[in-house]
């Protein structure tokens, strides 16, 4: 028994503690009750779990981090910045609600969680963790599918969840609304792209159409051409003729299938390419003739508002009320980011995605083509899934995010 619990305690499980942590954040958290209903936020099961094993993470990280000092100390001015446009909530605006300033620090704790714990992840890969690292990848996508799928069958997806009270009885069984499900979806298959489409095999197969199923039956449309768009920039980047043409061919394939088989997909893709023209002009919800879910009209709603206070924003996640903002926001991370920080913040954050894209450049010069082609496609998704709604505050679409641009702590920095 000691000796299965020094095993346990091995560096080695240290080091890989991270990975048996990651089913947690895309299973259902609807027993926690009374946590969940926080008047300061939706407090997750995934939170809770972070917080009480924080010790073993963090702390390791904190004292022994070595390999992304670059990006830490980046990250570490962005959030101190994050920090402070909450704190001057306050000061720029009158009669703040309590409510309106917890909620908002709240979500800068949040947010910073799962920052710090994407860095520890970053920084304790190495370069041998890839092959099992890539499986647990294809494990969480399938994982992620299958909450999809039973939440499709449950009701809480699909037809039958739109001809219910969306507001009273929706109900979807996860952390989050399907939207980011979807959006970590599409992250996570972005990354095992260069994967799954070399040496194709019918295992291999079923993995790609059990992603486009899921995407579909999210309801996610964002989500879904991100990964599509991902899907071409890595045939446009990587591919020659021929295997353009094959993914070319599996891809159009697929989509038949599902469209032809499955009346839910066949859905998804009739109200997007052609839908009620009147339905769209009443609800301003698409341009050119598509239904886009108001994600064009929402930006052109909502930027001149960053005119008003273009420096420094209105205050991480300060919506509503007073700020004038929309309280569902903009649709689009970067303008969002664009409002709440202002300019001196999205140049901060800038920075600090221009250190992520260092170290992928690093991993490739090191030789370890696989996986800096992962990370660039799945950096790809997760800049499109951005443009089309989803907010990476601090849930699975952020964690994502995170954990497929691990591979670039293979490499040291070049400043250690």
């Amino acid at each position: 028994m000691i000796t299965g619990i020094r095993t346990a305690l091995s560096t080695g499980f240290r080091q890989n503690f991270w990975v048996g942590l990651l089913p947690f954040l895309f299973l259902p958290n609807d027993f926690l009750g009374a946590l969940g209903a926080s008047t300061m936020g939706k407090i997750q099961l995934m939170d809770v779990i972070l917080v009480l094993t924080g010790i073993f993470w963090l702390l390791p990280f904190l004292l022994k981090e070595k390999k992304m000092k670059s990006l830490t100390r980046k990250t570490f001015w962005f959030f101190l910045y994050t920090l402070l446009t909450v704190i001057l909530i306050k000061f720029k605006f009158d009669y703040v609600s309590d409510f309106k300033f917890r909620f908002s620090l709240f979500k800068f704790f949040k947010f910073g969680l799962y920052i710090l714990f994407g860095l520890a992840v970053i920084n304790s890969f190495k370069a041998d963790d890839y092959p099992q690292y890539r499986q647990n990848i294809l494990k969480i996508i399938v994982l992620i599918c299958l909450v999809v799928f039973y939440n499709f069958s449950v009701g809480n997806l699909g037809e039958l969840s739109r001809t219910r009270d969306y507001f009273n009885e929706y109900d979807f069984l996860s952390y989050s609304s399907p939207n980011v499900i979807a959006t970590a979806l599409a992250i996570f298959g972005a990354s095992c792209i260069p994967y799954l489409f070399t040496k194709m095999n019918k295992w291999k197969i079923s993995i790609i159409l059990l992603i486009f199923l899921a995407l579909f039956l999210s309801g996610g449309r964002g989500a879904l051409f991100a990964f599509l768009f991902a899907l071409g920039f890595y045939a446009v980047r990587y591919l020659n003729l021929s295997s353009k043409i094959r993914i070319l061919f599996i891809g159009v394939l697929a989509l038949s299938l599902l469209y032809i088989f499955v009346p839910e997909v066949q859905f998804q893709v009739d109200r997007t390419l052609f839908p009620d023209q009147n339905f769209l002009s009443e609800h301003n919800a698409g341009v050119l003739g598509f239904d886009d879910g108001k994600r064009i009209s929402g930006v052109i709603w909502s930027f001149p508002k960053w005119l008003d206070r273009p420096f420094f924003g209105y205050g991480f996640f300060h919506r509503g009320g007073l700020s004038n903002l929309e309280s569902w926001g903009s649709h689009n991370f970067y303008l969002q980011m664009l409002l709440e920080l202002g300019a001196v913040g999205v140049l901060l954050l800038i920075i600090a995605i221009r250190e992520v894209n260092k170290g992928i450049r690093r991993v490739r010069f090191e030789g370890f083509v696989e996986p800096s082609k992962s990370m660039q496609v799945a950096l790809m998704a997760a800049f499109i899934g951005g443009l089309s709604g989803e907010y990476y505050y601090g849930s699975e679409a952020l964690m994502a995010l995170l954990i497929v641009i691990a591979p670039v702590a293979m490499t040291q920095s070049s400043d250690t």
